[in-house]
């Protein structure tokens, strides 16, 4: 019947529709490619359970950044990885602080694959400074006190970072050429509002 073969050609266009999208999810980027039409990859800077993060340059303005794009690992279902994923682009967002990794833009590879693009740190992970030994007193201290600051204006945004440790924290220097910390990597905070759905719970990996 008519009915029947609506409902046929509706399933198929599901089929390709999924299809299509499963492929793009499987698109690689690489040094040389042009993401949104606007950022130029230079290299890959690192990787994990999340995604990877490229060194990338604005090509209209020639601005160096960071550009993160979601790589899900493991059985982490995509759906879900790319509701974290957007939810550290949006709490990033929110966070405005010298001690907060600045978030500048945010969108789709080939219309699927989130991306969030932030100001590139330059020096080195707090956590890998820590194989070398420990910090000074007055270096932890000031530290300690700048991470206490970041912390306070997530929560000042209704955010609880979650997943402070020193590899969510980087060392770099201001343009007085002060060392300053950098909280990153919002991909788990949670919300003081309750309107951000609890993505810590049993069978998702942090």
């Amino acid at each position: 019947t008519e009915r029947k073969t609506q409902l046929e050609r509706r399933e198929k266009l599901m089929e390709d529709f999924r299809a299509w999208r499963n492929r793009k999810r499987d698109v690689q980027i690489r040094p040389g490619d042009l993401v949104a039409q606007r950022y130029q990859v230079t290299r890959i800077l690192g990787e994990g359970g999340m995604g990877r993060v490229y060194e990338a340059v604005h090509q209209p303005l020639g601005r160096r950044v960071a550009l993160k794009v979601l790589e899900p690992k493991g059985k982490m279902d995509p759906q879900e990885a790319s509701r974290r994923f957007e939810r550290e682009a949006k709490a990033a967002c929110r966070v405005s602080h010298p001690s907060v990794v600045e978030v500048l833009d945010y969108g789709f590879v080939e219309g699927v694959k989130p991306f969030i693009v932030m100001e590139l740190l330059e020096g080195h992970n707090l956590g890998d400074i820590l194989t070398q030994g420990p910090l000074p007193p007055h270096k932890a201290c000031r530290y300690a006190s700048q991470i206490a600051y970041g912390i306070a204006a997530a929560h000042d945004a209704g955010l609880i970072h979650r997943d402070i440790k020193p590899d969510n924290l980087h060392l770099v220097r201001d343009a007085r050429g002060e060392e300053r910390i950098k909280i990153i990597d919002f991909g788990i905070a949670k919300s003081f509002s309750g309107m951000d759905e609890d993505l810590t719970r049993p069978g998702v990996t942090l």
